[in-house]
């Protein structure tokens, strides 16, 4: 790989910046070094954890102070997108983290939390709110009772979206679960499929090339095949595959999607 052939730089984050927030080897130095060398960097997330405005913390404390939140896309970014060119009235009921509930808040969209712990609970949610739109993403603390209110909100007639659906959150431990086990419970229960807005869909491409200016060279780093990889030879990038994450080299074996490249992390690919 020649980085020389590219003037914009689109990373993944989970498996291929961080396990868990803590940074992978090489990951700092080669962010740096693009930063210094003026090139455009952008990162595009499915996890929805996180608002933008978090995420450049976190990239402070991992030793990456330059990062605006502009630069950051991520799925709950996306998603509350998408909902702000629909929205009409009533609340967006969010099964997941904080970084949707922020995300479509900064529209002045109302939400409320799926994170109920009885029957009783779930009806006064039904009950006393007018529920347009079901949300679900990553949510790490989901009980039964929070997949029964975003389950029968779907049921009742809220338009139901998912920012992703990824099978695994990679981490130190190996994989775990991602927010794909959160959507599956709820469309099982409310026999309906979300619309998913994350990669590898035209609802993040068409966002993110309001960033992109025709003739720049794209290379996009990701670490699963069926989202990052993907995502990028559908809309005609090259793509990078770090095997920091969540595919092994026993993956690509006659696997539909292949990438560019392949590397084993970005340490692999830092300019020595």
């Amino acid at each position: 790989m020649d980085i020389d052939n590219y003037n914009t730089f689109i990373f993944d984050c989970d498996g291929v910046l961080w396990l868990l927030g803590e940074p992978l080897k090489g990951a700092v130095e080669f962010l740096n070094y693009l930063h210094d060398e003026n090139q455009k960097i952008l990162f595009v997330t499915n996890n929805s954890t996180l608002s933008d405005v978090e995420y450049t913390k976190k990239f402070k404390r991992i030793g990456i102070e330059w990062v605006e939140r502009e630069q950051i896309l991520t799925s709950a970014k996306i998603n509350a997108f998408v909902i702000s060119k629909h929205y009409k009235e009533g609340k967006v009921l969010v099964l997941g983290e904080q970084g949707i509930h922020d995300e479509i808040g900064a529209h002045g969209i109302p939400t409320i939390s799926a994170h109920v712990s009885s029957m009783e609970e779930v009806n006064d949610v039904l009950s006393n709110n007018h529920i347009t739109y079901v949300v679900v993403g990553l949510d790490r603390h989901a009980s039964y009772y929070a997949y029964a209110v975003a389950g029968l909100a779907v049921a009742n007639g809220a338009k139901f979206l998912a920012t992703n659906t990824d099978a695994q959150l990679p981490s130190k431990y190996g994989g775990l679960p991602g927010a794909g086990h959160n959507v599956v419970a709820v469309e099982t229960v409310s026999n309906t499929k979300a619309i998913v807005t994350g990669k590898p869909t035209k609802f993040m491409y068409d966002y993110l090339k309001t960033f992109l200016n025709e003739g720049d060279s794209c290379i996009f780093f990701g670490d699963r095949l069926e989202t990052d990889i993907l995502f990028a030879n559908t809309f005609g990038m090259d793509s990078c595959l770090v095997l920091s994450g969540v595919t092994t080299p026993e993956m690509l074996d006659g696997n539909s999607v292949q990438p560019t490249y392949v590397k084993d992390g970005l340490f692999s690919v830092l300019p020595r």
